[in-house]
């Protein structure tokens, strides 16, 4: 039989901490927990005779430490989770008997979404063999699980660029799949549910409402990392269903998606593009192209704060040269 670890990266905890969450997380299994401390130290303890490993460690980041776990595991499978979620009765078994009934690699189950009186799942598909990146483009890092010898063989990481505490929060789970996909491994989406999440997009570390310009920017440059040739329609397609979601103007909404696209595409920049809150749009041009760590490094500042800032005194201070028209 196939040995299994729930893998859950997590942060400023300490060993109790741990400890006291095992419950929360229904563990039946070997557990692995990567923690973003200020130390490096690894410990164990036993939780109903499952042994779970704790990897303190001193970097920075939801894709470092899934990175870590995928270096540490010593099951089989692995299974990700994060830590606002918690595992189904008999996970176990489920995962077990689909790696060994399909001969998988790598296998998206289904989970639960945060709904306080019902289980409603996070997508009402059958089973199937992977053929096409839309049959696992909807579904996020938790309920991934691999053999952890493919994972290793293959060197399939996180890109570590993306996710807290990055400028681009988000990304890292889809972008990982991707690979996943194009790898031409043995990829499995399974109707069975082996997870819940326990809590909504309100506490999220970074989602700040559908209308954060930050989270939109992030949408942009992970759409275009993905889709590439097909950008232009999957973003109008987003675009289309996120104005449902909120205030902002789709042509708002597609400025900031183009906003995240120029950083994968582009090394040098003569241009930058400023929305207000008012989402007026200005642009500055720069009397010099800047590089591509210049300007991440621009737009993080920019972008990052909820009230948004003087961008003249911003270039000012960094000497660089502009002119600007405004929309």
């Amino acid at each position: 039989m196939l040995s299994l670890q729930v893998l859950i990266p997590t942060y400023n905890k300490k060993i109790e901490d741990i400890q006291n969450k095992c419950s929360f997380w229904n563990l039946e299994t070997d557990a692995l927990i990567s923690v973003q401390s200020d130390h490096y130290e690894e410990k164990s303890f036993y939780f109903k005779d499952h042994l779970v490993t704790v990897i303190f460690n001193t970097t920075k980041g939801v894709s470092v430490n899934r990175n870590i776990l995928i270096e540490k595991c010593t099951a089989d499978v692995g299974v990700f989770i994060d830590d606002d979620c918690s595992m189904v009765s008999g996970y176990c078994k489920k995962i077990i008997d689909f790696y060994e009934q399909n001969s998988c690699d790598c296998v998206c189950f289904n989970g639960f979404l945060p709904q306080k009186n019902s289980n409603v799942l996070i997508h009402n598909s059958k089973s199937k063999k992977v053929t096409k990146f839309h049959d696992v483009s909807s579904v996020g890092g938790p309920g991934f699980s691999a053999k952890s010898s493919f994972l290793k063989s293959s060197a399939i990481r996180f890109d570590e660029k993306l996710g807290t505490p990055n400028f681009i929060v988000l990304g890292e789970d889809s972008t990982f799949i991707k690979n996943i996909f194009d790898s031409g491994c043995l990829f499995y989406r399974s109707s069975d549910p082996v997870f819940k999440i326990e809590e909504d997009l309100d506490n999220s570390s970074y989602f700040n409402g559908f209308g954060d310009y930050r989270f939109l920017i992030s949408k942009g440059f992970v759409c275009k990392n993905i889709y590439k040739n097909f950008y232009f329609i999957v973003k109008r397609i987003h675009a289309l269903k996120l104005s449902k979601k909120n205030n902002l103007k789709l042509s708002t909404i597609l400025k900031l998606y183009d906003i995240g696209a120029s950083l994968k595409r582009k090394k040098e920049f003569n241009k930058l593009i400023y929305i207000d809150l008012k989402e007026k749009k200005t642009v500055y041009f720069l009397e010099k192209a800047i590089d591509f760590d210049s300007y991440y490094e621009l737009i993080s500042e920019i972008y990052t704060s909820k009230n948004r800032v003087n961008i003249d005194e911003i270039l000012i201070k960094k000497n660089i040269a502009y002119r600007t028209k405004k929309k």
